[in-house]
């Protein structure tokens, strides 16, 4: 039996209604929530059950469920960017990148100025290793938000993947300034400077790194081999510098 088939006066029945719903979307199974979905009639609260409704799918990996959730959101406003986005993201837990890559690009025509719509994009095609169109979205990206670190981290990466060493550069160095307390730009700029025969800068900025992230074992493994090379390339152990401890 429903509350609307209880002897009660409609005021209460209503709120009734709302405070089982909240009681449903905080303490109810995906069942639960799922049931009162079905029942209810498009609105602003319905709007609401099936963002949470959608959340529950997503952490249990249901995605085609998510999927079409989202989609009959779409239908209702196709032109809301943020339901996009969120569409798009299932769709890449999902595996579907070609189908995320169609739906940001579909939100960045109805929000062309947002940095998170650029890199998520950017991200995806990454991932599908079209790095050029990757390059290219991360640096609107960062036009659109110059103190967005990661992107430029990403960025400097990809550079260097398609062998532009100075611009890699200049972008990983531009994310340790904005960041100086992060290990990772530093990580990928000592690797970029060591796939490149940069040996002695990218020593240097191993060394850096250690100072401030002593428990840094990846950055002290990477020194370690790297002093070791130095040493027999210029003749022997003895020219190698020790690592700093």
């Amino acid at each position: 039996m429903s509350i609307a088939e209880i002897d009660l006066p409609d005021k209460d029945k209503v709120m009734g209604e709302r405070l089982l719903r909240r009681l449903y979307l905080s303490e109810g199974s995906l069942r639960d929530i799922r049931s009162l979905y079905d029942r209810s009639v498009e609105s602003p609260e319905r709007v609401s059950i099936r963002h949470e409704l959608v959340g529950k799918y997503l952490s249990e990996k249901r995605f085609k469920e998510a999927i079409l959730l989202l989609q009959e959101s779409l239908k209702l406003n196709p032109n809301d960017p943020s339901s996009r986005s969120r569409l798009a993201d299932a769709f890449r837990r999902a595996g579907d990148l070609d189908a995320a890559a169609a739906e940001l690009e579909t939100a960045i025509t109805l929000a062309p100025k947002s940095a998170q719509l650029h890199y998520a994009l950017a991200d995806i095609y990454r991932a599908l290793g079209q790095l050029h169109r990757a390059i290219y979205l991360y640096r609107e990206t960062i036009e659109l938000k110059p103190e967005h670190r990661i992107a430029r981290v990403r960025l400097g990466v990809l550079y260097g993947r398609v062998g532009d060493i100075d611009a890699a550069v200049a972008e990983l160095e531009t994310a340790i300034a904005l960041a100086p307390e992060k290990a990772w730009p530093r990580q990928k700029l000592a690797e970029i400077y060591s796939s490149n025969g940069k040996q002695d800068e990218a020593i240097a900025v191993y060394e850096e790194l250690l100072r401030s992230h002593p428990e840094h074992e990846v950055a002290r493994k990477a020194l370690i081999r790297l002093e070791r090379s130095l040493g027999k390339a210029r003749g022997g152990t003895a020219g190698a510098k020790p690592v700093r401890q």
